[in-house]
């Protein structure tokens, strides 16, 4: 392995990556890691290998399908929050290094099947690229890259083994690949990819049989998943389409990420595109096209051994998206989610292979400036995850008329005090949900920041009528805290503990309640209630001092 060139590329992703680090958490950071009690806590660490990441997260409502089950992912925030609490900049770095770590583990792997200068390539640029970014910055992409991790790091040590027939080897692989399928449901592929692999290097019949344990350990996880989720627990979304337009769909989406990876620009976590909705018609058409166009490539360069693996490779790790397609819909169409393409990526990088065969002298200047140009754009783009303000504009720049995440926007707005912004939102929010629970709980939190106590309270009833809300509850409390009405303040926040019993704000507000009570032994009870859910908790470690 070139240690130069490995230093060299270490810088150069810490230095892309670098002003990333102070950026605060975003969307789904938040259920993850600032507020799962399963990670503060190392009475609780035994829970993470029971439940779905997000069951844990105080939200409003459960997520009754698509159960997840990545414990390592939860288990990685629990040390990351041992070392820096609740500092964004910590969960961020530990992403870097992980990059990092894919990043030479791609070269290392495509060293041994191809040669180094190959490696090279495919490994700068699925360092530096910005369609990386969304797995990279976003700390809720740590599921992409501890099971892109085991499965590089399992296929590398199979393919020690097939070349060493050292059992360490196969044993290690093994248990990587368990590791992967622990960190995020993409690793069922990693068996499959083990099968193709095989028949990529030419192996003998005997050794296929080296991938019956690995669909044994496939086939005993989804078991796993069944038992702790019941029907759940199977990674199928609830809504289904027909096969033939499944496929369609499918080859739509695959042309527009290959040109989002040559030109990533104007980049969004939520890119999406319509469904195609007919088996005969033009764009259907085009995508029966593109899988003709892409099946002929993949035969006629069959005996090119770099162009054939990178083009099967590219496919054959896009495959979830076909299986998600219509499970993952904002407003009726696609989502193309750019992590999708992380792992899928280093099969089109090797494309740039070529492009400096073909031109010779020019082919290592090319390498350079696409490599900077595309560094450039990850800085860039880094900036656009600096907070939720940021983000959630860029987001509905794009995607705007009735995208649900135009409520992140409005309690970013509140938040920082922002109240005649959050009222515009507010209003462009009614006219794509009225009447909805949401809708009452952003006005009800608008009049409550306003100062105006007894429109928020009315805001706040109109919801709950329609559904029990969590956050309907607290907010409810703090109200008539506002008001001096202790005794109705306790019994909202009771309520909203009743509905989520780790609801750490909660029991402070109900820790807080009984302190002006001065009933100071109920007071402890909460406070205690709530250290145990973040043990760190200074704040909450003053208020028990106090509360006598």
């Amino acid at each position: 392995m070139n240690k130069l060139f490995i230093f060299g590329l270490s810088l150069l992703c810490f230095a892309i990556y670098f002003n990333s680090l102070n950026n605060d958490f975003i969307l789904d950071d938040y259920a993850l890691v600032v507020n799962n009690p399963l990670i503060k806590s190392a009475k609780s660490l035994g829970q993470i290998f029971k439940i779905s990441p997000y069951d844990a997260a105080v939200m409003d409502r459960d997520i009754s399908y698509d159960k997840m089950y990545r414990p390592l992912q939860l288990l990685s925030y629990s040390i990351d929050y041992k070392i820096w609490g609740l500092n964004p900049s910590g969960f961020r770095l530990t992403n870097i290094l992980l990059h990092l770590i894919n990043s030479i583990l791609i070269y290392y792997l495509f060293s041994l099947i191809f040669n180094v200068n190959i490696a090279k390539i495919i490994s700068l640029f699925f360092a530096v690229h910005p369609l990386n970014t969304s797995v990279v910055v976003y700390i809720a992409g740590r599921a992409d890259l501890l099971a892109s991790f085991f499965m590089l790091f399992s296929i590398i040590l199979f393919f020690r083994f097939i070349q060493s027939k050292k059992k360490i080897y196969y044993l290690l692989s093994f248990v990587s690949a368990a590791f992967a399928l622990l960190s995020r449901e993409n690793a069922l592929l990693l068996s499959g990819f083990i099968f193709l692999f095989l028949f990529f290097l030419k192996a003998r019949p005997k050794e296929f049989f080296f991938v019956i344990p690995f669909i044994i350990l496939n086939v005993s996880y989804i078991c796993l998943r069944v038992i702790l989720f019941g029907g759940q627990g199977m990674v199928l979304h609830p809504s289904f389409m027909p096969l033939p337009l499944r496929f369609l769909n499918f080859f739509n989406i695959v042309p527009r990420y290959l040109l989002l990876l040559l030109l990533p620009l104007d980049l969004h976590l939520f890119r999406v595109t319509p469904f195609i909705g007919q088996i005969i018609g033009l764009k259907s058409g085009l995508s029966a096209g593109f899988i003709f166009l892409y099946l002929f490539l993949i035969i006629k360069f069959r005996n090119n051994r770099l162009l054939f693996f990178s083009m099967l490779w590219f496919l054959f790790w896009l495959i979830p998206v076909f299986f998600y397609l219509d499970g993952y819909s904002i407003l009726g169409q696609a989502m193309m989610a750019e992590n999708w393409l992380y792992l899928s990526s280093a099969g089109f990088f090797a494309g740039f292979v070529f492009i400096r065969k073909a031109f010779k002298n020019l082919g290592k200047a090319l390498i350079i400036s696409a490599a900077i140009f595309y560094g450039f754009l990850t800085t860039v783009n880094n900036s656009l995850w600096k907070n939720g303000l940021v983000f959630y504009r860029n987001i509905l720049e794009y995607t705007s008329k009735g995208n649900p995440l135009r409520k992140n926007l409005i309690k970013e707005y509140l938040n920082r005090g922002l109240y005649e912004d959050a009222l515009a939102e507010i209003k462009k929010f009614s006219l794509d949900f009225p009447g909805s629970e949401d809708l009452y709980i952003f006005q009800g939190n608008y009049y409550y920041e306003t100062g105006r106590i007894n429109a928020a309270i009315e805001n706040y009833g109109k919801a709950l009528r329609k559904n029990k809300n969590l956050y309907a509850y607290y907010d409810l409390s703090l109200c008539y805290e506002k008001l001096g009405q202790l005794d109705k303040a306790v019994y909202f926040a009771t309520e909203a503990v009743k509905m989520k019993p780790h609801y750490l704000a909660a029991l402070v507000q109900l820790g807080d309640l009984y302190s002006q009570k001065k009933e100071f032994n109920q007071a402890e009870r909460y406070y205690r209630a709530a250290l145990e859910i973040e043990p760190g908790n200074k704040i909450v470690q003053d208020k028990i001092k106090n509360a006598k």
